[in-house]
């Protein structure tokens, strides 16, 4: 829907789909999640990174309160207030020591600046803590302060490598981990007992100290703990974000200027919303026909009928413009819950 005055509106509407509940209340509320539950909710994290991350993009703020959830067991990554884009070139001092994460979810470099360059490690970080967290409903690493996070993070992973101290940036951190009395790590499947070994072998892998020891969520979807589930072929992904979309932020830009960005953002979408319907129009009969050739679901007639007359109602939309075509969108969208 465009505004109604290209050079005089002055309120945004944002609208996205209603998650009924988040991640932490899931956790909170339901002490039975099954071994189903949590592969597929730790499958949506990866998934879901894996296409923040092709995109240059590190979230910073990941735990439970940020991925929202529905009924349906779907999972939706939110609240990127912190989130940052990088170029492939050294960070700015700016650009990284404001306050990042929850201090529970935060991966070792963030607890004093530790490594000379941040990665996305420092999300799959988070996402093993949250993982960990639905095995056993409580937080792995409720650390008081920097030092009490620290020292939880070695009291289950043992004391880090004298190569990966070696790294450590921060002088003081440096130090207090090279004087560290020595601990011995302890086995997952002591502190995770009754967890699928694969499980706790990809957890494993996320909860390692070094970053650079640490999977990509594209190497995690390919473990075989997904077997069945992932495939690296349907994943999505996308390319990375260009400076040039940040150039604004480069320029003093005047209240006209902002206008004029966000009206054109806004047309933008309203042309990708015709897009979607006209892809919508020429994908129907071939997802339908794909799932009933795989031989897992069966449509039943009232469903196929419903299918074309939802299939032949595209073309009439395509002439809707404004608020018509969105009511439209969202008509349909909401009549795609096909009952198979």
């Amino acid at each position: 829907m465009l505004p109604p005055s290209r050079r005089e509106f002055r309120d945004i509407y944002i609208i996205f789909e209603l998650m009924e509940s988040d991640l932490h209340q899931v956790i909170k509320a339901n002490d039975d999640l099954s071994p189903e539950h949590h592969q597929f909710f730790f499958y949506q994290l990866l998934r879901g990174m894996k296409y923040i991350h092709a995109a240059n993009v590190f979230h910073r703020d990941l735990k439970p309160k940020n991925i929202l959830a529905n009924a349906d067991c779907k999972l939706k990554i939110c609240d990127f207030g912190l989130a940052r884009v990088s170029f492939n070139d050294t960070p700015s001092a700016i650009f990284w020591t404001d306050y990042v994460a929850t201090r529970w979810y935060r991966a070792p470099e963030l607890c004093g600046s530790f490594f000379s360059k941040y990665t996305p490690a420092i999300d799959i970080w988070s996402i093993g803590c949250i993982f960990a967290e639905m095995l056993t409903g409580r937080p792995l690493f409720p650390g008081k302060n920097v030092v009490h996070q620290l020292d939880l993070m070695t009291d289950l992973l043992g004391t880090p490598s004298a190569e990966s101290i070696s790294r450590i940036r921060n002088e003081k951190a440096r130090r207090y981990l090279g004087n560290m009395k020595k601990k011995h790590p302890i086995p997952f499947s002591q502190k995770f007992p009754g967890v699928d070994p694969m499980a706790l072998h990809l957890l494993e892998r996320l909860l390692a100290f070094d970053p650079t020891d640490r999977p990509t969520a594209a190497e995690a979807l390919a473990d075989p703990y997904f077997t069945g589930l992932a495939n690296s072929e349907l994943e999505p992904t996308t390319q990375p974000i260009s400076r040039l979309e940040f150039e604004f932020e480069r320029r003093k830009l005047a209240r006209e200027d902002v206008r004029e960005l966000i009206y054109r953002e806004s047309t933008i979408l309203r042309c990708c919303m015709s897009i979607f319907v006209v892809e919508i129009r020429q994908t129907f009969y071939t997802q339908v026909g794909w799932i009933v050739s795989r031989g897992n679901l069966f449509i039943s007639k009232k469903s196929v009928l419903r299918v074309k007359r939802l299939a032949r109602s595209c073309g009439s939309m395509l002439p809707y413009q404004g608020k018509e075509l969105s009511a439209a969108v969202m008509s349909l969208k909401s009549q795609m819950q096909i009952t198979v």
